[in-house]
C-alpha cells in the first residue's frame, strides 16, 4: 500500500505514485569553466563546488570565483527552493541531494551538479527529502554508470524518471518542517562540537608550547620540561597482520591497522584497552589514536606501552596528538608511505613533571568528555532521523 508507517494526525488516504518529471518545472545541468582557485566573494559570480551539496544542507561558501574575462550564465544561478543533486564524482558522492533554503546571489551550478525546480503543487523541501529516501537512492544506485569503479554519474533522464510518492501539499509541508527542525538541531550540535574542538586545540597549543603552565598545590612552579625520545618513555610494538578473509564487517574486537577507522573486526584481540596507537603505513600513517576497548593490533599499526615511571599514558596520548603533523612528516616511500620504527623511536617530546602531566591530562580529558558527549548526541539524532525517513515516506 502507498501509505507510510508513521503519519501525522489528521492525514489519511494513499499517497500518489508518479515520476519526478510530473512535478518539475525544469531540471538543468551546470557549467564547467576554468575558475580561479580562490573562493568567490559575495559581490562576484562563482561556480558551486559539489561539496556545497551535503546531506541535510547546502553550503553556499563552497564556490570558486569566475574569471572576470568570462560572462556569467545567469540562467544557471541558484535560488531559494532549488533542489541540487550531485551528478558525477566518487560513487558515494553521486545522487546527494540538498534543498536550498537560502543562498547568496551570483552562484551558478557546476557541470557535476543538477538543479531541479518544482511546480507549485509540491513542496521543494519535501521533494528533496523524497530523493534522499532509501527507495529513491536505490533507484539511483541501480542506474549509476562510470568509467572507473570509484567514479560514477547519473543523468537528467534518470532524475526525471525517478519514481516518487506524494501526499497532499499540507502533509508534505508538515513532514518537511518537522525534518527541517531535526536538521536544525543537528546543525546546532555540529557548531557546538566544532567550537569545543577549536577550544581544545587552542588550549593544547598554549599548554604544549608552555605559554600556560600549571602550578603545584603550594602555588610554586613546576620544574622545567625535559626533552626525551619516544623510545625512552614507551615501548613501541608493531602489530600482527591478519588475513583479509578472517576479518568481519562487524564484531566484538576492532582491527586497527593503517587507517583512521578499523579495517574490520575479529573474534579475538592481542592488545588491551587504554592503548595509544600510531598508524604505521598507508595514506593516514602517523595518525595518533587512543583505543578505549581491547583490539587487534594489525601489521600496519604501532601500539605504545608507556613506562609507568616515565610518562602518564593519557598525557602521552595528548602530547603525541598535538605533535601528529610532525609525526606524519616522518613518513617515507613514494608508493605506499610508511613510518619506520627507528624514526618514530627517536621522535623528541618535551615532558613535564609527572604531577604537571596529570594536571594537563585531567584538563584535556575533561574537554574530550564534553566533545564525546556532543558526538554521542549527534549519532543518536542521526539514527533517530534515519528511522523517521524510513517510516514517514512510502
Amino acid at each position: 500500500m502507498s501509505v507510510p508507517k508513521l503519519r501525522f494526525p489528521g492525514f489519511a488516504g494513499e499517497w500518489e505514485k508518479t515520476q519526478l518529471r510530473q512535478v518539475l518545472k525544469s531540471v538543468d545541468a551546470g557549467w564547467s569553466p576554468s575558475c580561479e582557485e580562490r573562493k568567490a566573494q559575495p559581490h562576484e559570480w562563482g561556480i558551486l563546488k559539489t561539496t556545497a551539496v551535503v546531506w541535510g544542507g547546502y553550503d553556499h561558501t563552497q564556490s570558486k570565483a569566475l574569471p572576470s574575462k568570462l560572462s556569467p550564465r545567469a540562467q544557471l544561478e541558484v535560488r531559494a527552493d532549488d533542489i541540487l543533486v550531485t551528478r558525477a564524482g566518487p560513487i558515494e558522492r553521486v545522487a546527494v541531494v540538498a534543498h536550498v533554503e537560502a543562498t547568496r546571489p551570483k552562484l551558478m551550478i557546476s557541470d557535476k551538479l543538477m538543479r531541479a525546480r518544482v511546480n507549485e503543487a509540491v513542496s521543494p523541501a519535501f521533494i528533496a527529502r523524497t530523493l534522499g529516501t532509501r527507495r529513491a537512492q536505490a533507484f539511483f544506485a541501480a542506474r549509476k554508470s562510470g568509467l572507473a569503479e570509484a567514479q560514477a554519474n547519473i543523468s537528467q533522464a534518470i532524475l526525471n524518471a525517478t519514481p516518487i510518492y506524494i501526499p497532499s501539499l499540507p502533509e508534505q509541508q508538515k513532514i518537511a518542517a518537522f525534518l527541517g527542525a531535526v536538521d536544525a538541531k543537528l546543525a546546532a550540535l555540529a557548531v557546538k562540537q566544532a567550537a569545543l574542538a577549536r577550544f581544545k586545540a587552542g588550549l593544547m597549543q598554549k599548554l604544549f608550547s608552555q605559554q600556560l603552565r600549571f602550578t603545584r598545590g603550594d602555588e610554586k612552579a613546576f620544574p622545567d620540561w625535559e626533552e626525551k625520545q619516544l623510545e625512552e618513555v614507551a615501548a613501541i610494538n608493531k602489530g600482527k597482520q591478519l588475513n583479509r578473509d578472517t576479518l568481519e564487517s562487524s564484531g566484538q574486537y576492532p582491527v586497527i591497522n593503517g587507517g583512521i577507522t578499523p579495517s574490520g573486526y575479529h573474534d579475538g584481540y592481542n592488545t588491551e584497552a587504554g592503548t595509544i596507537t600510531i598508524s604505521e603505513g598507508g595514506n593516514s600513517c602517523g595518525y595518533v589514536g587512543f583505543q578505549n576497548v581491547p583490539f587487534w593490533s594489525g601489521g600496519h599499526c604501532y601500539a605504545l606501552s608507556p613506562y609507568p615511571r616515565s610518562v602518564l599514558t593519557y598525557f602521552l596520548y595528548q602530547a603525541l596528538k598535538f605533535s601528529e603533523l610532525s609525526i606524519m612528516r616522518l613518513r617515507v616511500g613514494s608508493g605506499l608511505p610508511n613510518i619506520q620504527k627507528g624514526d618514530l623511536s627517536k621522535f623528541l617530546l618535551p615532558l613535564p613533571h609527572p604531577d604537571e602531566q596529570q594536571k594537563i591530562a585531567n584538563a584535556l580529558s575533561a574537554l574530550d568528555t564534553k566533545i564525546q558527549a556532543v558526538a554521542d548526541q549527534v549519532t543518536k539524532l542521526k539514527t533517530f532521523k534515519k528511522g523517521l525517513l524510513q517510516q514517514m515516506f512510502v
